[in-house]
């Protein structure tokens, strides 16, 4: 939605509205999001706030300087109602801060410090990580129709590979596996360096107004900022993917009692049962790796809904194991043509080619598609593991290097 649009909607349908998009600004309550501003300081003047990196329904995430350590930081402020000890920094402090060779832990986002600050709206956690550059999703927007190049595509599947089967053997779940959550930075740029500074655009920042028949408060912000993107190239193929965001993480045996994965990238124990571990990140991992190579999730549609991708679970991999066939949420009678997932993907990455460029063969598709299916399966014991899909053939070398 263009900036225009998303101001229009605020002004028609909140209490408050801007002239960029922004965060929700109806989440600015008592509970909700703290109102930051540029220069804002936080820990005792440890921090200062220099640029906007992004938000989410649940905290705003900020370029801050960091003056003890002379260097960048991203700074990422909770919503008060999760308190100040969030599943995410419960989750974050059980894995070990240090790189361990070979074990996937540099591709899992590292908590370098964490605090509680005080605002109008209550008492927030801090949480305080390396700065990365850029989403998957955000970066994928950059290319024709979504698709990045093969090359790239095939690297960022491996090494979140690497960070899942890592989480997996500290007994984590991470359970909000997505594009978006899969952070990109560059071997030979530093994020951390302060210098970067010079190079970024001043802050966008606009006043926050209130629409008729509403008053601001000291629960909103002066002004809002609009997000930064941060300068990135990865023309020498030197790239590092980190899996960022655990609010809905968990350890293994202890489920919550709701996961908010993106829809089309839920498994399906989690909208027909109620008791899920581990294998939820195999499927999610399965349709962020269909999504990496060919521009698009496996199961999508413009507004996708319960019923709908039940449905589409059945056209591609038969009728669900009995003990889920009475839980079809809704009823449709509308025809979804079948088609197996290889086939499904082989149709996805090969059309409309004068547009998307096909780099991989049929061969190495052929070889997705038998790993995919592997990694989709209904039954979550039939699921292969994380650290085998690294032993998959899909996997033996970047054919495209």
């Amino acid at each position: 939605m263009d900036p225009y649009s998303t101001s229009l909607v605020q002004c028609i349908t909140q209490p408050y509205f801007s002239s960029i998009p922004v965060e929700p600004l109806s989440r600015y309550h008592p509970g909700g999001y703290h109102p930051v501003h540029i220069g804002d300081k936080f820990s005792n003047g440890k921090y200062s706030i220099a640029h906007k990196l992004g938000w989410g329904s649940y905290s705003t995430v900020w370029l801050a300087q960091d003056h003890i350590n002379s260097r960048l930081v991203s700074l990422k402020i909770l919503t008060a109602e999760l308190g100040v000890e969030p599943r995410e920094a419960q989750i974050l402090k059980i894995l070990p801060k240090g790189n361990l060779e070979g074990r996937g832990n540099s591709h899992v986002s590292r908590l370098l410090d964490r605090f509680t600050h005080k605002g109008p709206n209550g008492t927030h956690a801090c949480l305080v990580f390396d700065v990365d550059s850029v989403s998957v999703s955000r970066l994928a927007e950059r290319y024709p129709l979504g698709r990045l190049p093969g090359w790239l595509a095939w690297e960022v599947a491996r090494q979140i590979v690497q960070g899942v089967s890592y989480l997996h053997s500290r007994s984590v779940v991470h359970g909000d596996l997505y594009p978006g959550n899969v952070m990109l930075s560059s071997l030979q740029n530093s994020f951390a360096d302060l210098r970067l500074l010079d190079q970024l655009p001043r802050p966008v920042r606009a006043d926050v107004h209130a629409h008729y028949g509403h008053q601001l408060t000291k629960s909103l912000p002066i002004y809002v900022v609009d997000s930064i993107n941060l300068p990135i190239a990865f023309t020498d193929k030197k790239l590092h993917a980190r899996l960022i965001d655990f609010g809905q993480s968990f350890t293994q045996g202890s489920p919550p009692s709701l996961i908010f994965t993106p829809l089309v990238f839920r498994a399906p124990e989690l909208l027909l049962d109620k008791d899920w571990d581990c294998r939820i990140d195999i499927w999610a991992l399965a349709c962020t790796i269909f999504n990496l190579v060919t521009g698009q999730p496996p199961f999508d549609s413009l507004m996708p809904t319960k019923e709908g991708l039940v449905r589409e679970w059945i056209a591609t991999f038969g009728a669900l194991p009995e003990k889920w066939s009475g839980q079809i949420p809704g009823k449709d009678d509308s025809k979804i043509e079948e088609m197996n997932l290889s086939d499904w993907l082989r149709g996805c990455y090969f059309e409309s080619e004068v547009e998307r460029k096909v780099e991989f063969a049929e061969e190495h598709i052929e070889w997705l598609g038998d790993l995919l299916e592997r990694m989709m399966r209904y039954r979550p014991e039939e699921r292969i593991e994380a650290h085998e899909v690294l032993k998959h053939k899909w996997f033996e070398r970047n054919w495209l290097l």
